[in-house]
C-alpha cells in the first residue's frame, strides 16, 4: 500500500478482489466516518479482522450494517508472535474467547532458533 488512507484500501480492495482485511477498530471508524466504502466495488471482502485496541459497541454495530455479508472476527494476541485462534458469539458482539481448546502456540523455525519449541497451550 502507498498509503493507509481509507480511499487508498478500499481502491485496493476493488482492484485486486481482496477477501480478508485485518485492521483496528480506528481503522473501521474512519472508513465509517469517511464513507469512502461506499464508493468502491468491495464485494470481495468475506472476512474483516480486528484487534489490537477496544472495539467500541457503536463501531462494531456500524460496520455489521455497512458490510452485512462480512464475518466480522476480532484477534487476540500478541502481533509480534502470532494471533491467537479466538472465537466471537456472533459478527455483531463483543464477547470473545481467545485461545480455542484446538490452538496451539508454535514458533516457527527462523523466529526463535533452528528447531521449532514445543505446543502451549492457548488456554
Amino acid at each position: 500500500m502507498k498509503s493507509r488512507l481509507t480511499a487508498d484500501v478500499c481502491s485496493a480492495i476493488e482492484k485486486y478482489r481482496v477477501e480478508l482485511l485485518p485492521t483496528s477498530p480506528t481503522f473501521l471508524n474512519l472508513l465509517l466516518l469517511s464513507e469512502d466504502y461506499k464508493h468502491y466495488d468491495l464485494s470481495s471482502l468475506k472476512r474483516i479482522t480486528y484487534g489490537t485496541e477496544v472495539m467500541p459497541a457503536a463501531v462494531l454495530g456500524r460496520s455489521h450494517q455497512a458490510f452485512p455479508s462480512v464475518e466480522l472476527q476480532q484477534t487476540y494476541g500478541l502481533s509480534e508472535l502470532g494471533i491467537l485462534r479466538s472465537k466471537s458469539r456472533s459478527s455483531d458482539s463483543l464477547w470473545v474467547k481467545p485461545g480455542a481448546r484446538d490452538s496451539r502456540l508454535r514458533f516457527e523455525r527462523g523466529l526463535c532458533g533452528s528447531r521449532p519449541a514445543p505446543p502451549c497451550s492457548a488456554t
